[in-house]
């Protein structure tokens, strides 16, 4: 690893583009470095106020450390929340399932959180896929978050996920502390409505099946997989700052043209009594204020 912490930086033979496990040494003692051995791995430690003279061979190490350590700048990790309702609002929710997907797809972790059953109103089944039994066994939100917060979080992470805003406010993470930053993968994909003057935004199992050809959430929703999809989606299409327009443009017209598959969840804007309108004022039952 790169780092900058007790004044120097480091840089194995293997991760230096273009240097033999000779060669590297050389280069190393050349300009005044010192040499260690860790598991196998030749570390070569160049303290930060040297001044390098600029020929080729030192412009290659520069580039490669300047690589590693955009590389190793920040951690990616796909968040997602799944909840029961506490009450008859859209806004009366209380995390059930919380999932997280590293760069990878690999699901880091997953726990069922309990939901005390005195304010517990609907477990909300049909979305969540967890009966009241199920919610009831799970662990309480503050030891899911302090495992959560040991083992993944942390100020170099960056957050991935739709409405990621949202799981951050469900969890009461803070941003500089849990997290470097969020990237909402719905702004990426967004369209322009011309006729009605405002950003038409597309679900995660829009951008799903549209982009990546996957059909989700045939049942309930998965955090997992929901986490997945959306880490997909920005390793395939955000990351490094590319340009999304096109994939905005195919969301848009296989909209227009309802290429979208039925959605097996039709009338889940009320389940239990609750509303589950957040998104839609029109089929709004409870009154709360409404989100975009």
């Amino acid at each position: 690893n790169v780092f900058d912490t007790t004044g120097t930086k480091t840089a194995t033979t293997r991760q230096t583009e273009g240097f033999s496990r000779r060669g590297a040494p050389r280069l190393c003692a050349r300009h005044g470095g010192s040499i260690s051995r860790d598991s196998q791995v030749l570390v070569c430690h160049f303290h930060l106020h040297w001044t390098f003279s600029h020929d080729r061979t030192t412009r290659r190490m520069d580039k490669a450390l300047e690589k590693l350590s955009l590389n190793d700048a920040v951690q990616y990790l796909a968040v997602d929340v799944e909840c029961a309702a506490t009450g008859k609002g859209h806004n009366d929710r209380a995390p059930c399932s919380i999932a997280a997907v590293d760069k990878r797809g690999r699901t880091v972790f997953f726990r069922t959180v309990k939901v005390d059953e005195e304010v517990l109103f609907s477990p909300m089944t049909k979305i969540t896929g967890l009966t009241r039994e199920e919610i009831a066994e799970g662990v309480p939100l503050d030891d899911a978050l302090a495992e959560l917060r040991a083992n993944h979080l942390g100020e170099r992470v960056v957050l991935v996920g739709q409405s990621i805003y949202h799981d951050v406010a469900w969890l009461g993470l803070e941003e500089g502390v849990d997290f470097k930053e969020t990237v909402n993968i719905e702004e990426s994909f967004k369209s322009w409505n011309r006729k009605y003057d405002d950003w038409n935004y597309f679900s995660l199992r829009h951008e799903a099946y549209g982009l990546l050809g996957i059909v989700m959430n045939q049942d309930s929703h998965d955090p997992a997989e929901d986490a997945r999809v959306a880490m997909k989606l920005f390793t395939r299409f955000i990351k490094g700052g590319r340009d999304t327009s096109a994939a905005s443009r195919k969301l848009r017209e296989m909209r227009y043209k309802n290429k979208f598959p039925a959605s097996t969840n039709k009338g889940s804007h009320v389940i239990d009594g609750v509303c589950g309108a957040a998104f839609n004022p029109k089929k709004c039952i409870c009154g709360q204020p409404t989100k975009k």
